[in-house]
């Protein structure tokens, strides 16, 4: 979670850090950078879900497996991965103009979408459940 964290910051940085540069390398800097900086937030979820689940379920892991709240967490964080990698082709959630300058669409909101309902709306019933 550590790693994850700290490759989402220095993503962050390098982004920050090259926008405005003119020439290719630094577009693909910033291109990749900002890809890395969306993906990491839906991947910090996934391992955060992870690790509570792990010890919410620790003595009963096959309750983990069986449960469709743990589950469809994980499935919230695949389907925002997913569209993360979509947002790359279509500029779903950003896009970098050719000075290099990077801008948000109006649609920006919605991985965040992703984040506030499996962390806010999922995981209580997670601890919810494991107390029953």
């Amino acid at each position: 979670m550590l790693f994850s964290s700290a490759v989402l910051l220095a993503s962050d940085a390098v982004a920050w850090g090259f926008r405005g540069s003119p020439g290719s390398s630094t577009r693909h800097m910033v291109l990749i950078s900002n890809f890395l900086v969306f993906l990491f937030n839906d991947i910090l979820l996934l391992i955060y879900h992870g690790y509570v689940c792990c010890w919410i379920f620790e003595k009963d892991p096959e309750e983990k497996r069986k449960n469709r709240r743990v589950n469809t967490v994980y499935a919230i964080c695949a389907a925002a991965i997913l569209l993360v990698c979509i947002s790359q082709i279509t500029h779903l959630y950003y896009y970098i103009d050719t000075q290099n300058y990077y801008y948000r669409n109006p649609s920006i909101i919605s991985p965040f979408y992703f984040l506030y309902w499996g962390c806010c709306w999922i995981c209580p019933f997670c601890f919810i459940s494991a107390r029953t």
